[in-house]
């Protein structure tokens, strides 16, 4: 990767990663979420649907990460 595009791939990586970590959580804590909810406030519930985070943060760091390819490649073919 280029030096200067390094954040930009960390950074894609990282979201994309961030919802699958959601998701995970969200796979294993399901029940317990779902009860949560009930007591909590509802503006406070709605933070707890990670499933929703999941596209979210994975659609995030694909759309990084397709920059990052379009970049990579005006690169290569020396257009800026």
């Amino acid at each position: 990767v280029y030096p200067r595009l390094r954040s930009l791939c960390y950074t894609s990586l990282g979201v994309f990663s961030l919802g699958f970590l959601l998701w995970n959580i969200d796979n294993l804590v399901c029940d317990s979420l779902r009860a949560s909810r009930q007591t909590l406030p509802p503006g406070v519930g709605v933070v707890t649907q990670f499933h929703a985070w999941w596209h979210i943060f994975t659609g995030l760091g694909s759309y990084l990460h397709i920059l990052l390819s379009l970049q990579i490649r005006l690169n290569y073919l020396k257009y800026r």
